[in-house]
């Protein structure tokens, strides 16, 4: 099998890629640290040619009030939609995709029914205008819907199977501002979530599951235990 992981270099990617390198898959690493860019379309197709899967983790990891609305839609929306027609051309069997359990809309100024699960409303189909205040919380969480209807296109449409790991923040990657029940993944569970996704034997056309600690209340992560067969792990 051949995988090409973009954000191979980052603090989850190079985790991941350590990971695969034990299992001798051909590894395809994509980083923006190297030159390879997400925006840069074809780039990315010369990138993937021969490749059989595509773990996408290139992305703002995280709400930032420095940085600009352009770059999070920049990045994690256009970027995600250059590596799905990536895909598309060079006919790769699936994509996984690392999303935030912020799609929900989860941050300090809004409110959410728990427990979460993949199917139920977002932010903007529940909260009026004037009503948030945490602004790169909101954008962030957005750009991570748009990213997840652009791959759902693709995967609805049988183009390609798309798996989507709705992660909660990692703990230990040093950003623990949005601590609570909802908040808790360690990266040997992350990176585990992906290898699952990867190496799932079923067909799985279009899907999204709640990643996060399994002793974390608000999360209801059963739908990954049953079809993943993953299990966070102590």
């Amino acid at each position: 099998m051949k995988i090409l992981v973009t954000g191979s270099s980052g603090m989850l990617g190079s985790l991941l890629m350590d990971d695969l390198k034990k299992r001798n898959w051909e590894l395809v690493p994509y980083d923006i640290k190297e030159g390879q860019d997400v925006l840069d379309y074809g780039q990315l197709v010369g990138a993937m040619e021969g490749c059989d899967m595509v773990v996408h983790l290139a992305a703002i990891p995280h709400p930032h009030r420095e940085i600009p609305i352009d770059q999070y839609f920049d990045l994690n929306v256009v970027g995600t939609y250059n590596v799905a027609r990536a895909s598309s051309r060079n006919k790769i069997q699936r994509l996984v995709y690392a999303s935030s359990i912020s799609y929900y809309g989860i941050n300090a100024s809004s409110h959410v029914q728990t427990p979460l699960v993949e199917d139920q409303m977002i932010l903007t189909q529940y909260h009026k205008a004037g009503e948030l205040n945490n602004r790169p919380g909101f954008i962030y969480g957005q750009t991570k819907v748009l990213a997840e209807n652009i791959l759902a296109i693709y995967g609805l449409y049988k183009t390609y199977q798309v798996i989507i790991l709705r992660l909660a923040p990692i703990i230990d990657s040093g950003y623990s501002k949005l601590s609570g029940k909802f908040w808790r993944l360690k990266t040997h569970n992350a990176v585990g979530s992906i290898v699952a996704a990867i190496t799932c034997p079923n067909e799985v056309w279009y899907e999204a599951f709640n990643i996060a600690e399994e002793d974390v209340e608000g999360a209801d992560t059963t739908k990954a235990a049953r079809m993943l067969g993953f299990v966070p792990q102590p």
